[in-house]
């Protein structure tokens, strides 16, 4: 996960149980951990979505993202507000097409964002990719 060294976010998609959650828990044992499939979670960070996110502390994971995709406005004007500050935000989301098309439209002329794909059991499969400022998808080391 290099990528984290690199981007302010990082984007780890794949299917249902394939262990995205526990490979971003087990790298960073640190980071904050909220599961936007908590009706809890999900009723404060959308009555409050800059409150939410002021209170949460970096670096954060925010598991199963495509619950919740009005949030990633909400993070892109952050990573505006600081491009350089790196490895700030995790997102998991299920491997679906609405959660990608998501992740492409609020991440176009965005500073750089890292997105993975999890195979399943198996491991990594794929690059990780930034975007650069212009909308372009530039690929890096993964």
């Amino acid at each position: 996960m290099k990528a984290v060294r690199h981007f302010p976010a990082l984007v780890l998609t794949g299917p249902r149980r394939a262990g995205k959650t526990m490979l971003l828990r087990r790298l960073f044992p640190r980071a904050s951990y909220f599961l936007l499939e908590d009706p809890d979670v999900v009723a404060r960070l959308r009555a409050d979505p800059q409150g939410f996110l002021d209170a949460v502390k970096t670096p954060a994971i925010l598991d199963e993202v495509q619950q919740v995709p009005e949030v990633f406005a909400h993070i892109r004007a952050r990573i505006d507000r600081q491009p350089r500050c790196a490895g700030r935000w995790l997102l998991t989301g299920s491997q679906d097409a609405p959660l990608m098309r998501g992740v492409s439209e609020s991440m176009s002329g965005f500073p750089p964002a890292g997105t993975r794909r999890l195979a399943g059991a198996g491991g990594m499969q794929g690059r990780t990719h930034g975007h650069t400022g212009d909308g372009r998808a530039d690929a890096a080391a993964g």
